[in-house]
């Protein structure tokens, strides 16, 4: 019977050894794999945030007329608009009732809901024509009614305000005040929407902070030319800079990805 020799140390210690480099190796590389996917999460999470912001900022100022007293307040790092939520034509008017159909978006009764309805006061001048603001008191949905074309009303607005002008076929706009600007939670920086004097609520980021142009409103006129008088704005640049939540790595240093936008938007019938 032959004795079974067994593995001495030294050849255990190359085997160990061996194994070694061949982990440190494999670790290595899913080590810069991780990094190299995470690196590029944060790039794509930047380049998604600064189109996001671009696409909620632009559609609301290109709904808004400066003519109308759609702009509230002007600021570099601001601004309060009118946002238009929902649209229909007046199929019926009465004391204090707007019957309407073809809508689109939404109209309610909160506190903050309110409209613009087309007064055409005299039909042989198109200068006495204004958008007269009303509150909406209640908001319901209904078939009472006929409109002019036979066709049943959709929805029935309740309304405080004057309705002199108001006449079938008028277009009633629903709107709600709100606020864009940047605020700071939880040590990042977000672009915030709220409703006049309510509570910022995020939309997207993070941002870097306002100082490091973050965010940045110039307001110009028909001309180009910087103004801060509302009713002459016809085109608002809008700057962005976006930070990631996490670092990337840029020549062995580990800092946020930053991503900038600039765009100009041309409001509503400027």
């Amino acid at each position: 019977m032959s004795e079974r020799r067994g593995y001495t140390l030294a050849e255990i210690s190359v085997v160990l050894a061996v194994f070694s480099i061949v982990m440190t190796a494999i670790y290595t590389v899913l080590q810069r794999q991780h990094r190299f996917y995470s690196e590029q999460a944060q790039v794509a999470q930047t380049r998604d945030a600064v189109r996001i912001a671009a696409a909620v900022l632009s559609g609301e100022l290109r709904q808004v007329s400066p003519q109308g007293g759609d702009l509230y307040a002007l600021a570099t790092d601001s601004v309060a608009l009118r946002s238009t939520i929902g649209y229909g034509i007046a199929c019926e008017v009465s004391d204090g009732v707007i019957k309407l159909w073809i809508i689109t978006g939404s109209f309610g009764d909160a506190a903050s809901d309110s409209a613009l309805v087309f007064s055409e006061h005299s039909f042989e001048t198109s200068t006495d024509d204004e958008w007269a603001p009303v509150d909406i008191t209640s908001a319901r949905k209904t078939t009472a009614g006929e409109c002019p074309n036979g066709a049943a009303p959709e929805l029935e607005l309740r309304v405080s305000g004057n309705l002199e002008g108001v006449t079938v076929g008028s277009a009633v706009r629903a709107f709600r005040p709100y606020v864009y600007k940047l605020y700071e939670r939880r040590g990042h920086w977000w672009l915030g929407q709220r409703l006049r004097g309510g509570t910022l609520q995020p939309v997207v980021g993070p941002f870097a902070a306002p100082g490091s142009g973050g965010l940045r409103f110039e307001y110009l006129s028909a001309s180009g030319l910087p103004t801060d008088d509302p009713n002459a704005v016809t085109q608002v640049r809008i700057n962005l800079k976006v930070l990631s939540d996490g670092s990337v790595f840029r020549r062995k240093n580990a800092k946020p990805h930053a991503d900038s936008l600039s765009i100009v938007v041309y409001l509503r019938n400027s």
